[in-house]
């Protein structure tokens, strides 16, 4: 007797499961932490942690380029010289996001006071938006190796 279900759509119910069951508690803690966050800030306070916290979205996909796209695109052509473009992506961006933290340090205070935030708090979000990009890109990768449990656990 044949098999109802294929191996096939049995991994993608279980890297579906990974994803959704990481996602979720990625929202539960969230939720959870609202009520403390609430009551430990003031109301300015948590309106420059909505405003930093939006930054930092906003960085981090500068920051990627969205090269992470490209690259497990890459890897899922089977390419022999996969190891090489990774490599060339990791120093792209690595060297790209040097830059941006350095420019964008030289004019945190003008950069910082536009977004209402201090010069300093701006620098951690640049630092913090490219090592962030760099985790979207491991992410990303992990996602077209399907390798649904090490990214839940990221």
């Amino acid at each position: 007797m044949e098999r109802l279900i294929s191996a096939e759509s049995l991994g993608f119910v279980r890297h579906t499961r990974n994803y959704l069951s990481a996602g979720l508690l990625q929202k539960v803690v969230g939720a959870l932490l609202f009520p403390v966050l609430t009551g430990l800030l003031t109301p300015a306070d948590y309106g420059l942690l909505s405003i930093y916290a939006s930054l930092v979205s906003l960085l981090t996909i500068v920051s990627m380029l969205n090269l992470h796209g490209g690259l497990s695109r890459y890897f899922l052509e089977g390419t022999a010289d996969f190891d090489e473009a990774l490599g060339t992506h990791l120093l792209f961006l690595g060297g790209f996001n040097v830059a941006v933290v350095g420019v964008g340090s030289l004019l945190a205070e003008p950069l910082g006071a536009l977004c209402g935030l201090s010069a300093g708090v701006f620098q951690l979000a640049l630092v913090v938006s490219a090592g962030a990009g760099l985790v979207d890109v491991y992410l990303s990768l992990l996602s077209a190796q399907e390798r649904s449990t090490r990214y839940g656990v990221v």
